[in-house]
């Protein structure tokens, strides 16, 4: 928190008052209490854009769940109206995001991909409008590994991959 100041807990408060966040922690079957979220702003030419962060697991047990609370939901890339679909589960690690990217770096794929949805709408809404570099849907293949894009770790990791002064489960 102390590289993003815009990055804060979840809220209870927020939680109760949004019911598509709800949602999530029902489909999970756990209490809110046990789910780590995280929450930020996403900054530019609209009201407001706050995305949260959901990890059902510890984070190295699952890929975080982003969601974006506010504005336009057509996309062509959310799993649904809320969750961001920022990268293929499937992709070699230096293109998917890790736990050792640490959070700042999480919501800087989301607010990217909040930026892009809407310069993908002010451009008319087709694939082609989408600014970035995207993957297919579906079931694709991954797309082939490029070492150049890995990016070094921002949290100090033990040897099995975990952040240090996390404990094991």
């Amino acid at each position: 928190m102390s590289v993003d100041p815009h990055l804060h807990r979840l809220t209870p408060q927020l939680v109760d008052r949004h019911p598509g966040l709800r949602r999530y922690a029902d489909g999970w079957g756990v209490p809110w209490w046990d789910v780590m979220g995280w929450q930020s702003e996403a900054e530019g030419p609209w009201r407001q854009r706050r995305l949260v962060a959901l990890f059902p697991r510890a984070p190295w047990d699952e890929a975080p769940r982003v969601l974006c609370l506010d504005g336009p939901t057509d996309s062509l890339h959310r799993m649904n109206r809320l969750e961001l679909c920022l990268y293929y589960e499937r992709d070699p690690d230096e293109r998917r995001w890790q736990v050792s990217d640490g959070l700042v770096r999480l919501f800087d794929l989301a607010r990217a991909h909040v930026w892009a949805e809407h310069i993908w709408r002010l451009r008319g809404r087709r694939n082609h409008d989408w600014p970035i570099a995207q993957a297919a849907h579906g079931y694709p293949a991954p797309a082939a590994p490029d070492p150049t894009l890995a990016l070094p770790p921002e949290l100090p990791l033990t040897r099995d991959g975990r952040p240090r002064g996390v404990l094991a489960r």
